[in-house]
């Protein structure tokens, strides 16, 4: 008796399908989910849903399995993640921030200190009245020269070595001559 099928049928209307079960099952399910509360000697699982797996009236009942009810939706954890990169974007963003100001400043001491240079130079004693804006910098061809080289020889850049050795001899001789005119 207790083992014959139940002739009622209940159907649950599903967006992808249509799901079909017994009362008894509903009542069994309904049953399993309205647990007693335990005592406090007895421990407990987490908390579990069942979900119901469609399948056509020919196979027979569904199958019915069970989750744990701290399953999380790929919406929710799309969610968790996107706030996850806007932390991330944040926390980066400060430091791309902090290390602007710090690199102003540095570029600000700089500019101080080469203006303080400039001053002195330009009121120095004995000063021949040089202008520091219009004089023409030591071995600027030989300069020149070393940056086409580079620009030429990106990645070969040893071929240029000779150049630059012209251009450290150039730098080094009119060291000396200042060097020596000021003694």
């Amino acid at each position: 008796m207790g083992q014959s099928q139940s002739a009622r049928k209940l159907t649950i209307n599903n967006e992808e399908s249509v799901i079909q079960i017994s009362t008894d099952l509903a009542d069994r399910l309904a049953t399993r989910s309205r647990k007693p509360q335990p005592g406090p000697d007895v421990l407990t699982a987490p908390p579990q849903s069942p979900v119901i797996t469609p399948v056509s009236p020919s196979e027979g009942y569904p199958a019915v399995h069970t989750h744990p009810e701290y399953t999380i939706t790929a919406y929710k954890m799309q969610q968790q993640k996107e706030l996850e990169l806007q932390a991330h974007d944040q926390y980066w963003q400060e430091r791309l921030n902090n290390l602007k100001l710090a690199h102003e400043r540095i570029n600000r001491i700089f500019q101080e200190e080469y203006k303080r240079a400039m001053d002195e130079v330009t009121n120095a004693k004995g000063n021949k009245n040089i202008n520091l804006d219009t004089t023409t910098p030591a071995c600027g061809a030989d300069k020149e020269k070393v940056l086409r080289c580079y620009q030429e020889n990106p990645k070969e850049i040893l071929k240029c070595s000779s150049l630059v050795e012209e251009f450290n001899h150039c730098v080094d001789q009119r060291r000396c001559g200042l060097i020596s005119a000021g003694c």
